[in-house]
């Protein structure tokens, strides 16, 4: 409807240049033909071409000056031959109006050079089509899509004056002005009306989305702040829902974006079916969208949210594929005093909180998610900083030979020790390094310092001359372009020798492009270094997978160890993996190592070395200088027949256990008891000093429900949800023993239970069953098929 309108528009500048000309015409050298006394048939018959020819002549102009300079050629080509066309036909009217009926006149060739001229445009847009293929601007942005109406009417003007005041005549003029008014005034009222539409259109466009026609961020962001305004009168709470597709990235890599735009049509289709007419549902941008509940608080919204995730788990049909995706949705409450923006940053949050466990469900917008936030920001900027500050530190920790105690290797370490002096866990920061790059940095100066301090080690003490050193790999370094010139650079610069250094990779980091890896792994070994599997046995490994990789060494996980020798399970799994390696002919060092038990129990069982607490923790480079001093060396063979420095094995660290208690009293006797049994207890007296003790790494957790900052429950379920402690013995301090809903919910979340008050002596007691408890748990999970 637009288009044609426009095309209205357009005719009526024809008529309006076209009647402008004949009005000029008239005034000069067409005025023969009013007065000769035809027949106004024959007057108007005689001005109808060469009128015509000029309307024709402005609509192909305007072509001209609406299309893009490689388009212009053949309308050029035709406005060319209308012209001559023109210009003949004017003749003739004036060899009519003048009574001259000689044949021949020179200008005739005008018919001829139209003729030309419109039959070249038609063949250059016959073969050149592809050129002509050009998207027409929609309105004329120029001057000249004013002056073409206007120049007419005012050059008509002027000869109608000039008319007047040398003939006198007036009648003639009333009637061209009339005209030509009545022209001008419709193409107002059109163009007018016409600029009205695109108004709405562009408002329409500035608040909804092209794609779904649904509303935008804009529209919801003004929407959020009227409701907003209007609760603040103690109406309801607003209540916000932001959700995106699960796996949609892979729907666009997989069938394209056309289908993935299907997609986003069909959901956001399916997403307003799920609401009431009073919610609003908009389309943030992507694969986001929002949903603004009209009313009915938190409860409608989780109803909303359970329609939705029903809704988008049933398979879409696009382009005869049935493709099956999940959403992730947020829950944000606006609190009193929030603004939109809030509200929207809470929902987000709430969203990737949700996504973060798995997809497929929802989550409420906790406050502790923007604190997370928050903190996150910091360390970022912290760690960013720290490389200025020389607050990254790189610590060793050695690897032993089990039978003898005698160290072979180190391993370096990335340690940051904050302004304050307090370090910095590597499994808070190191992923914050991965997501933002900083990693990349971080392993160069690992690398260079690990090689620099085995080059220092092997000159000053010639026995050590064959000590190596390991270094971790992350997987953005793994694919960095530059890794191995890296490697090789260290090496030069140390003058270590190659086979001294060990390069560690998890296969974690290699299964995003595994013959990417591959390759990368055969040109670091072309180097002369070695390689290792880190974290073998956890998560992603696979033997098959193995004897693919161009290794040397196999680090055992932790967790094959953590059990041994106590339960048969665990001992025969980690007999049965630690077989299949050595058929492999690979060197197997075993990870985790922390009492003496389990390095009995490797000793015995033959293996060869090892790491973990039991021996000795991460020390700096200092402290690895004071232990090779003091060592005294002697010929052990290694894998390669290598002298090697002895190590004395220390005693194990002490347990830490973290008592969460807002009972001075009761948490400092708990503590006592703790510290008296050989271990190293730490009162938290909020949960906020709580979270950041278990930062800092924890054996065991004792925690009393009632906190005066937060519920020891939610605190619980935190750690188990989180990797690193899911394991940890929890005991939990109740006065409501006999409370079946305590005993349920310590038994889903595998603690033991104490109930106020009770005798310190049984804080040991449970603390032990609370060991066993989970110790089951890990066999269990071990036998399981």
């Amino acid at each position: 409807n637009s288009s044609r309108l426009a095309v209205g528009v357009a005719v009526l500048d024809g008529l309006i240049v076209g009647v402008g000309v004949l009005v000029i015409g008239l005034a000069t050298i067409l005025e023969p033909i009013i007065v000769s006394g035809n027949s106004l048939a024959v007057i108007v018959v005689s001005l109808a071409e060469p009128v015509t020819d000029v309307i024709v002549l402005t609509l192909v102009i305007t072509v001209v000056v609406r299309v893009a300079p490689i388009a212009r050629v053949p309308p050029l080509l035709i406005a060319v031959g209308v012209l001559g066309v023109a210009l003949a036909d004017s003749a003739a009217t004036y060899q009519i109006a003048v009574g001259d009926g000689t044949p021949g006149s020179t200008l005739a060739i005008g018919y001829a050079a139209g003729l030309l001229g419109v039959g070249l445009g038609a063949l250059h847009s016959f073969c050149f089509r592809s050129r002509a293929d050009v998207r027409v601007r929609a309105a004329p942005t120029s001057a000249w899509g004013i002056v073409v109406p206007i120049l007419p009417v005012a050059l008509s003007s002027v000869f109608a004056i000039v008319k007047f005041f040398t003939d006198g005549e007036t009648v003639d003029l009333v009637i061209w002005a009339i005209a030509l008014v009545s022209l001008t005034l419709a193409r107002m009222c059109l163009a007018l009306y016409l600029n009205a539409r695109l108004g709405k259109s562009l408002a329409h466009q500035a608040t909804h989305d092209s794609l779904t026609a649904l509303p935008n961020r804009t529209m919801l962001q003004q929407s959020l702040r009227r409701a907003l305004a209007a609760g603040k009168g103690g109406g309801a709470r607003v209540v916000l829902l932001m959700f995106d597709i699960d796996g949609f990235k892979g729907v666009n890599d997989t069938y394209g974006h056309s289908v993935g735009d299907q997609l986003l049509v069909q959901v956001a289709g399916r997403v307003v079916a799920c609401t009431r007419e009073a919610d609003m549902t908009a389309r943030l941008g992507g694969d986001e969208f929002a949903i603004l509940v009209a009313s009915g608080g938190h409860a409608q919204a989780r109803l909303i949210t359970l329609r939705i995730l029903a809704a988008i788990e049933t398979p879409f049909s696009l382009d005869d594929t049935k493709i099956s995706i999940g959403a992730s949705v947020g829950i944000a409450v606006a609190a009193p005093g929030e603004s939109a923006e809030e509200l929207l940053r809470n929902a987000d949050l709430a969203m990737y909180a949700a996504k973060a466990l798995g997809g497929g469900r929802y989550a409420d917008y906790e406050p502790r998610m923007h604190l997370a936030v928050v903190e996150r920001t910091r360390l970022e900027y912290a760690l960013g900083m720290a490389w200025h500050t020389d607050e990254l530190l790189v610590h060793y920790q050695p690897i032993v030979d089990i039978a003898s105690g005698r160290l072979v290797s180190v391993e370096a370490l990335a340690r940051w020790r904050g302004p304050d002096g307090e370090v910095i866990p590597p499994a808070v920061f190191i992923p914050v390094a991965e997501q933002t790059g900083a990693i990349v940095q971080i392993g160069i100066r690992v690398l260079n310092d690990a090689c620099q301090r085995l080059a220092r080690w092997q000159l000053h003490y010639p026995d050590a001359a064959y000590l190596s050193v390991s270094v971790n790999l992350s997987p953005r370094q793994l694919r960095s372009h530059d890794l191995v010139e890296t490697v090789a650079e260290a090496l030069r610069g140390s003058g270590i020798k190659p086979e001294c250094l060990i390069l560690e990779v998890t296969e974690t980091a290699l299964m995003e492009d595994l013959e990417s890896g591959i390759r990368v792994l055969g040109r670091l070994r072309a180097l002369g270094i070695r390689l290792a599997i880190d974290d073998f046995g956890l998560g992603a490994s696979s033997l098959a997978r193995l004897r693919r990789l161009p290794v040397d060494i196999v680090k055992i996980d932790k967790s094959l160890i953590d059990h041994v020798p106590d339960g048969h399970v665990a001992s025969g799994l980690l007999d049965a993996v630690v077989g299949v390696v050595r058929a492999l002919q690979l060197r197997i060092v075993i990870e985790g190592v922390e009492r003496a038990d389990q390095a009995s129990h490797l000793r015995a069982s033959g293996y060869d070395l090892a790491q973990g607490y039991y021996f000795a923790r991460p020390m700096d480079g200092d402290a690895i200088d004071t232990l090779l001093a003091s060592a005294q060396f002697g010929n052990v063979v290694l894998g390669q027949g290598t002298p090697a420095p002895a190590l004395i094995a220390v005693d194990a660290a002490p347990e830490r256990v973290l008592v969460v208690d807002d009972n001075f009293d009761l948490g400092t006797a708990s503590c006592r008891v703790l510290e008296r049994q050989g271990m190293r207890a730490v009162l938290a007296l909020t949960l906020q000093q709580a979270y950041v003790e278990l930062s800092k790494g924890v054996d065991a957790l004792v925690v009393d429900i009632g906190l005066p900052d937060g519920d020891g429950w939610a605190f619980i379920r935190s750690i188990r949800s989180s990797p690193e402690h899911a394991r940890v013995p929890v005991v939990i301090m109740t006065g409501l023993l006999d409370s079946a809903e305590v005993l349920n919910r310590a038994y889903d979340l595998q603690c033991e239970y104490l109930g106020k008050p009770f005798a310190l002596e049984a804080l040991l007691a449970k603390l032990r069953s609370a060991r066993k408890l989970v110790a089951a748990d890990v066999l269990s999970s071990s036998a399981a098929p």
